[in-house]
């Protein structure tokens, strides 16, 4: 998918469910690279029923570099 999307030319996010290794390689991302994004409908955070409409993003080149 990630390879399809990059030959296309198009922006793309993926959400990934938490384990250690996902913990880890986030922690490691620096604080600068964080971005702040707001989407434009609330969604349900499953965990605690609140509606989130804020969040932020960063690009791990390792997780989209084709390795």
């Amino acid at each position: 998918m990630v390879a399809a999307c990059r030959r296309a030319g198009t922006h793309f996010s993926i959400r990934m469910g938490m384990n250690p290794s996902i913990k880890r390689t986030s922690a490691a991302v620096p604080g600068h690279a964080w971005k702040p994004i707001r989407y434009p409908r609330a969604v349900l955070d499953p965990d605690t029923g609140e509606l989130i409409s804020d969040a932020e993003v960063a690009e791990i080149p390792a997780c989209t570099d084709g390795r």
